[in-house]
């Protein structure tokens, strides 16, 4: 009995899984019908570039705020020295809005997490990051310092602002690209 009770709060105290339901995202763009759609599939966002498929990984990394990592090449991305490969990632801070009945996350918000470079002779500003000039990319040593930057980098105004999107529907066949026809966005499938 008493194990029994031990067991299911230890089942209650642990927190759910960073998991994007599978299928069609859209931005919250005010209500509108011809939103950016994304397809999510296996943790990946998938679509095409120059006429191929590609499958560009999700990777949700746990912590407070969660982040987001992108395999995305852009100046003032980060590059953790504590990875084997020599892969620069774009981060975004998560703040998760709601989920599913099985705990996938259904509702984000995202912001980018900035790492620019800094004026001629001075510092980062940014405790556990360097500015590696020739690579055009922030230096860490872990995720911990790239945590420790996304409340700084959220601007809820401004143009680097919070970007919304919310899970519309479960994949359907021939859902493959980025670039999906617009679904109307007035009934939202996860009120039903």
């Amino acid at each position: 009995m008493i194990a029994a009770l031990l067991a299911a709060a230890a089942l209650a105290a642990t927190p759910p899984p960073l998991v994007l339901r599978d299928g069609v995202w859209t931005s919250d763009c005010g209500g509108k019908t011809d939103c950016d759609q994304l397809l999510v599939r296996g943790g990946a966002l998938i679509g095409e570039d120059e006429g191929k498929p590609v499958s560009r990984p999700l990777r949700l990394i746990p912590g407070d705020p969660p982040l987001l990592q992108l395999d995305l090449y852009a100046v003032g991305d980060f590059l953790d020295l504590n990875e084997a490969a020599d892969t620069q990632r774009n981060y975004l801070g998560v703040e998760i809005k709601a989920r599913d009945g099985q705990g996938r996350i259904t509702s984000l918000k995202v912001w980018p997490i900035r790492c620019d470079e800094p004026p001629e002779g001075k510092a980062l500003g940014m405790a556990g990051v360097r500015w590696e000039a020739t690579r055009h990319a922030c230096l860490v040593d872990g995720k911990d310092p790239i945590r420790a930057a996304a409340p700084g980098s959220r601007d809820d105004d401004g143009v680097f602002s919070l970007f919304s999107f919310r899970w519309l529907r479960d994949p359907a066949p021939g859902d493959q690209t980025f670039d999906e026809p617009a679904v109307s966005t007035s009934a939202r499938p996860e009120d039903k």
